[in-house]
Formats: C-alpha cells, structure tokens, sequence
C-alpha cells in the first residue's frame, strides 16, 4: 500500500475575530436621547486582518 503524505498543519486561528479577519464593533453616534447604535465590523488589529495568528505568539 502506497504511503501517503500528511498535510502541513494550518496556522492557528486568531481567538480575537475567529479567523475572519474582522470583528463586531458597536458605534455610538449623538448623545443623550439622539444616542443611536450602529452595529458594525471593524480591522482586527490582533492579526492584521489575515485571520491567523502571527508566528511567534
């Protein structure tokens, strides 16, 4: 029987935005009773965006 190769392990997965590369950010735009809440997605710093985790963490 032929021996088959293992493939590479995958880079670990940033725990901060799940290997999306983005995470929920929640805006509050006005104050007071004109206080609204946007519900958005923003950069996730803790892996420039790439979804993985940067070697050396």
């Amino acid at each position: 029987m032929p021996r088959t190769k293992k493939a590479p392990p995958s880079r670990p997965v940033c725990p901060t935005c799940a290997g999306e590369g983005q995470t929920e950010a929640l805006l509050i735009v006005g104050r007071g009773k004109n206080a609204t809440h946007l519900d958005t997605w923003a950069f996730c710093f803790d892996c420039d965006g790439t979804g993985h985790t940067p070697e050396g963490r």
